[in-house]
């Protein structure tokens, strides 16, 4: 359970980002379409890179993605997963038997491919970079290796 002090810390990175996020969209206006798979792609390349949520890590990870075709003025909702290439390791598929890995009550509802693309962009850059971030990616991971 995060303290009052960690709480605050993390509102108001949540609050720098998203002023972040919107200046960085704001000078992509003709090039890109706020979608959570779009988010999505540049946030995986932040969080694999190690990378920090800045207007230039931002930028960075947009002209990888589209250095290997991904066309950020679509949603890609209806599109195929991402064919953009990512620098982690494949892990190999997980039996359908065994249940989905744990998470915290409030992630539960969070058990299809469909059920990620639903997930607001505010909600998903939340727990993205929140407390539970480990099981939410875990999660995410099962989910796409059974293709679920």
């Amino acid at each position: 359970m995060a303290t009052s002090e960690e709480r605050k810390k993390q509102l108001l990175r949540a609050g720098e980002e998203s002023k972040i996020a919107a200046e960085w969209m704001a000078s992509h206006v003709e090039d890109y379409v706020q979608s959570p798979k779009n988010a999505k792609v540049i946030g995986d390349f932040l969080d694999q890179n190690g990378l920090p949520f800045t207007h230039e890590n931002l930028e960075k990870g947009f002209v990888w993605a589209r250095s290997f075709g991904w066309d950020f003025t679509k949603t890609n909702e209806s599109a195929a997963p991402a064919v953009v290439p990512t620098p982690a390791p494949a892990v190999p598929a997980v039996p359908v038997e065994e249940p989905l890995p744990p998470v915290p009550l409030y992630m539960e509802r969070i058990k299809t491919s469909k059920d990620i693309r639903d997930i607001p962009p505010e909600i998903f850059t939340k727990w993205r970079r929140g407390p539970d971030r480990d099981a939410f990616f875990h999660r995410l991971e099962v989910i796409k290796q059974r293709g679920l």
